[in-house]
């Protein structure tokens, strides 16, 4: 569902063209490359998911934000809620949304995150998701620059910033990275763990950051029965099934020149379930609630400090 807020953006260029705070590197910037906000939201974490308020039709609601999702979505508790009737999923929808990923859809007369309100959006329905009424995925994130501010428990969009390495606003030091934007939205990254490089993929719709077994004995040799690595349980695996998980002592995840010391990643049993992005790495809110993150999908490129760095 390519989504494009047009309807307050010439009023917004007006009234919000620059951050609060943002002086720090800001200032110096030519004109035409200061960021212009087009909507800044309160983020709390709850039940490791990211959380922001939003509404439809007039109703608030709570969102989860998940880079890695496929289509924005609202549970059958909040559509039923709102009053919105279900319609099966037609060719002309599942174009929008890039692809069929539920077999339902619903069509909010009036979306409306933060200062951008849209009408007649299609969200597809999905059945739960406990302690919240939706999700936002890349349908709608990949339109803007996104920044993920867990020091300051912000949730930013802007417009596309203009100028090239004309994005982090609040810290004098920081990583640049190049990334690749898969069609469906999902942010493959390049990264170095424990001193081998390898790619993943960004995802705060994950509460915890994973390795596969395959991928962990392929890059380190590691098995079930190493040393060092220890049964830890199982996690819910995308279609439904328990995955056993193991715990290893992994020393340093690195992202261009930023490092993040002890990172705990599960690694679970089989086959490497991101195959269809060529990531070995899923990185979930256990990783990315300790850095702050700004995502330019136009630019593709990944702008990382530190959380509380400023």
């Amino acid at each position: 569902m390519a989504m494009n807020f047009r309807l307050m953006a010439a009023a917004l260029a007006l009234t919000i063209p620059l951050i609060p705070h943002a002086a720090f590197a800001q200032g110096a910037w030519p004109e035409e490359c200061k960021l212009m906000r087009m909507a800044g939201l309160p983020m709390t974490v709850k039940f490791n998911h990211l959380s922001i308020p939003a509404q439809v039709n007039g109703t608030d609601l709570a969102l989860a934000i998940d880079t890695g999702g496929f289509a924005s979505s609202l549970t059958e508790a909040a559509i039923e809620r709102l009053g919105l009737v279900k319609h099966p999923m037609n060719s002309v929808i599942i174009r929008d949304m890039g692809g069929k990923i539920a077999d339902e859809y619903v069509r909010a007369e009036k979306f409306r995150i933060g200062n951008l309100e849209k009408d007649g959006v299609y969200l597809s329905v999905m059945a739960t998701l406990p302690g919240f009424d939706g999700l936002i995925a890349p349908d709608i994130l990949r339109n803007y620059d996104v920044e993920l501010d867990f020091g300051g428990k912000n949730f930013n969009l802007f417009k596309p910033h203009p100028c090239k390495d004309r994005a982090v606003y609040w810290a004098g030091s920081y990583a640049a990275i190049p990334i690749t934007v898969m069609p469906d939205g999902h942010i493959l990254v390049p990264v170095t763990l424990d001193g081998q490089d390898t790619d993943a993929i960004i995802d705060s719709g994950a509460p915890v950051s994973v390795l596969s077994m395959e991928s962990a004995h392929r890059l380190f040799g590691l098995s079930p029965d190493s040393a060092n690595v220890a049964a830890a349980g199982a996690l819910m695996g995308g279609s439904g099934s328990k995955v056993n998980t193991y715990a290893y002592p992994f020393k340093t995840l690195t992202m261009g020149a930023v490092t993040v010391s002890n990172p705990r990643i599960a690694l679970t049993e089989g086959h490497n379930f991101l195959r269809g992005n060529s990531a070995a790495v899923l990185l979930g809110m256990d990783v990315l609630s300790r850095l702050h993150l700004y995502i330019a999908y136009g630019e593709q490129k990944l702008y990382v400090t530190d959380a509380e760095a400023h």
